[in-house]
């Protein structure tokens, strides 16, 4: 007689039986309930207790789950789907797997449209019409955004005549990765290969903010041609933009147990760390067989498991590509990043690679002559010398890297203080060597411009630039100049910064550097005259540059941000979209980038009045920059700014406030009084002023941004300055000062006339820019087709800047009786 608890060995007919009970105790109320359960314990005690075990309230949902699911497993295991079945408009060849979650045809096509064999995944009953259909609808828009090779793709998809839902897949020929491994006898290396592929289309699958879930050689298939597949994405599920955390779709939560992750067993839902833990088991599956010859080098395939398999996930890799890293750099023997090994196991790294050229100079010693080997000793001493220097600079500046957000590999990023301390103590120990000392100070430098430390960037490369200067080092000076061209974009010496800038484009147009380097001059001078307001010649200057696609997604998100900034709304988001999948494509994206797409993408959407998806992509954003910052440090500005205004926006002026009175603070601190940044901010911060009410903060904040703004160009006026005017404006007209208020509107109106006038964004803005000055009491006739343009950031900004005024300060004026 089967125990109590052995639901696997129930019978299909005991199966039924205990269903029917159960529905009927399920109907009563909890005393009748009992007695029933002692009445059935009187006949079957071991029946009683598994329904007893069934209806206990602690984790009823999930006991019904686990039991009611194994149960249809098991009686679908009896009565397969006959072959011949019609799903959709396939045909049911024959049953080919199982799992927790569906069962799996070879299927082919019914109705004649084309000739192709696929995997039909069937998911067992159990479900709703309404959750199937959510579930099927999950899975495809899942599988849509996985259009790589290296995963199978869907074809087709949604319910039986049973309503059960189904999907049609590739249907791949191949075998389980570990299992082609051993019967082709592959060698390490090659093995490595495959699970680099492996690696890639996970990680794309986590850039798209989809988890697996479950991660095994039978979801990774390897074909005949060496094609690595992977299979049952469908089982996983999308993340969150805003926060990385799992979205609950309709259905069972199905895991392999031998596969899963700690985390996993204790009910937690898959996650990128998750996946992280079931690859180092897949690696460990692929490599059981061929271990690697050498103790230090099973030392370092054994120390990537056992990082990947750690049992507390933060302690895991942070992502696939950083242990794509580790396996790249295993296979070109050098350090790994889990072995975080010191100066003796970099070293040895170092021998295996260079192994040949060391052979060689041994050689060379043994068989010269004497004089000979005593001339070649001298040289080789200077050469080793220079080596050593050159290996000495190459590590400092590793080392120094690692503060580097837009490098980072996932390590903790090194401090600020650090890099103080390195600055303070390279003239004490690089006095004497002048180019060595000016490399270190631009790396220094490029490290705190990644940052957005821009003073201590600017210090940097400006010594840097002495030195390269004094001692003619023309390849360093200008890594120098580069430097402060890029600092000075944001730090407010625009005048001196285009010189400069515009030096760099004759000198490199000249034909004796790469294009790259002239579009790299071009772009940062196109950035630098979009700041200064100069929109028509920064958008050619950029157009220009994308013509060499040497730099794309850096040309299509400057591109981008003019094209919005003119109210060209939906070529902007051509071009930051195709920036934005361009750099997803790279198979190693990076995250700084990525952050400072989807901040543009934010922008673009709260001016096209979807504040929604600007909030998904700002969460996406900050998600980014505190994987790679950490939560508190403060080059995280960008992020509040945006969330600032996003927060005006949204009618939240006391959070809007709170962080940008914190972005003010951060440029203050890294860009300097003349940013062009900081006005900005300080008008974004006055309207939030204005919209709680507080008529003499939003006067200064506006008139310090007026100010700084007037002066960004030699000829003309910053398209931006009609922002804090229009604002100063408001504040005028609740003071009572209606001449002032009218003067302040028609001049920001006039600026905003000068924009592209088939825009739809300046149209919007236009028509914003006439409601004060009829406030004001002046005329302006209405832009044609304005009525179509988005209600968007410029039009709620102004509605909340008037609902505060006239809930408070000016709500006797005669503007919010009519307005």
């Amino acid at each position: 007689m089967s125990r109590a608890d052995d639901f696997h060995a129930l019978t299909a007919e005991q199966w039924k039986q205990l269903d029917e009970q159960l529905d009927q105790l399920l109907e009563l109320e909890p005393d009748e309930q009992a007695r029933r359960l002692e009445r059935i314990a009187d006949r079957d005690a071991a029946t009683a207790e598994r329904l007893r075990q069934l209806l206990d309230k602690e984790g009823q949902d999930a006991r019904l789950d686990h039991h009611l699911r194994n149960a249809l497993s098991y009686l679908a295991e009896q009565a397969p789907t006959p072959s011949g079945t019609r799903i959709g408009a396939w045909r049911l060849l024959s049953r080919i797997g199982s799992g927790g979650m569906a069962e799996v045809y070879l299927a082919e096509r019914a109705d004649g449209a084309f000739e192709r064999k696929v995997a039909l995944k069937l998911l067992w009953p159990g479900l709703n019409s309404e959750q199937a259909a959510e579930l099927v609808g999950q899975e495809r828009r899942m599988l849509a955004a996985l259009d790589d090779p290296r995963i199978a793709a869907l074809l087709d998809g949604g319910l039986s005549d049973e309503g059960r839902p189904w999907l049609a897949m590739e249907y791949v020929d191949g075998q389980p990765i570990s299992e082609r491994c051993r019967s082709l006898g592959l060698d390490l290396s090659t093995r490595l290969g495959h699970f680099r592929q492996v690696l890639q289309a996970v990680g794309l699958a986590h850039r798209k903010l989809i988890v697996h879930g479950d991660l095994k050689p039978a979801n990774v298939l390897l074909t005949r041609s060496g094609q690595v597949k992977l299979l049952d994405f469908g089982i996983g599920r999308m993340l969150q933009p805003d926060a990385g955390v799992l979205q609950a779709g309709p259905g069972w939560k199905a895991m392999s147990p031998s596969w899963a992750s700690p985390e996993q067993h204790r009910g937690e839902a898959p996650s990128p760390a998750s996946d992280i833990f079931q690859l180092g088991r897949l690696l460990q599956a692929m490599a059981e067989d061929c271990k690697p010859d050498g103790k230090r080098r099973r030392r370092e395939l054994e120390a990537m498991i056992e990082r990947a398999t750690r049992a507390d996930p933060e302690q895991r890799y942070l992502s696939a590509m950083t242990f794509l890293g580790d396996v790249d750099a295993f296979l070109a023997h050098r350090p790994l990043l889990a072995m975080s090994g010191g100066p003796g196991y970099r070293a040895r790294c170092f021998l295996t690679r260079h192994w040949a050229s060391i052979g060689l100079a041994v050689f060379l010693v043994l068989a010269g002559s004497t004089l000979l080997s005593q001339q070649w000793l001298q040289s080789r001493e200077l050469k080793q010398r220079h080596a050593a220097m050159e290996a000495m600079l190459g590590y400092l500046q590793d080392l120094l890297e690692q503060s580097n957000p837009h490098r980072s590999d996932g390590t903790p990023l090194v401090s600020g203080a650090f890099l103080e301390q390195a600055s303070a103590q390279l003239d004490e120990r690089l006095g004497g060597q002048p180019e060595a000392q000016a490399r270190m100070l631009n790396t220094l430098g490029k490290i705190h411009l990644a940052r957005h430390e821009l003073l201590l960037a600017r210090q940097r490369y400006n010594d840097a630039l002495s030195l390269a200067h004094h001692h003619e080092l023309e390849d360093i000076e200008e890594r120098s100049l580069d430097g402060l061209a890029s600092i000075g974009i944001w730090t407010g010496d625009y005048a001196e910064t285009e010189r400069l800038l515009r030096e760099l484009v004759v000198r490199r147009s000249r034909g004796d550097t790469v294009a790259n380097n002239l579009a790299g001059a071009q772009l940062r001078l196109a950035d630098l005259l979009h700041s200064r307001g100069d929109y028509p010649s920064a958008l050619a200057l950029a157009r220009e540059a994308a013509t060499s696609r040497q730099r794309p997604v850096w040309s299509d998100r400057v591109i981008g941000m003019i094209l919005r900034d003119q109210g060209r709304f939906a070529e902007a988001e051509e071009a930051l979209l195709a920036a934005y999948t361009l750099e997803q494509s790279r198979p190693r994206p990076r995250r700084a980038t990525r952050a400072e797409l989807t901040d543009h993408l934010a922008m673009l959407r709260m001016h096209q009045g979807q504040l929604a998806e600007a909030e998904q992509f700002l969460n996406e954003s900050s998600r980014l920059r505190r994987s790679f910052l950490g939560a508190q440090w403060d080059g995280l500005l960008w992020s509040r700014h945006w969330e600032g205004v996003w927060a005006l926006a949204n009618g939240d002026s006391d959070r809007a406030a709170e962080l940008l009175d914190l972005a003010v603070a951060d440029y203050q601190r890294y860009f300097g009084e003349d940013s062009h940044l900081l006005a900005f901010a300080r008008s974004d911060r006055a309207w939030a002023a204005l919209a709680q009410g507080r008529l003499s903060a939003a006067r200064e904040g506006f008139e310090a941004a007026a100010r700084r703004l007037e002066r960004m160009r030699s000829s003309g006026e910053h398209p931006r300055l009609a922002e804090p005017l229009l604002g100063l404006s408001l504040v005028h007209l609740a003071t009572d000062r209606p001449d002032r208020a009218q003067a302040s509107a028609e001049h920001a109106l006039g600026l905003r006339n000068g924009l592209p006038e088939d825009s739809v964004g300046a149209m919007a803005w236009r028509a914003n820019a006439c409601r004060i000055l009829r406030m004001s009491g002046g005329d302006c006739p209405m832009p044609t087709m304005a009525s179509a343009a988005p209600q968007g950031l410029d039009a709620w900004r102004l509605s909340h800047a008037i609902d505060g005024l006239c809930q408070g300060p000016a709500r006797t004026m005669a503007f919010c009786e009519t307005d």
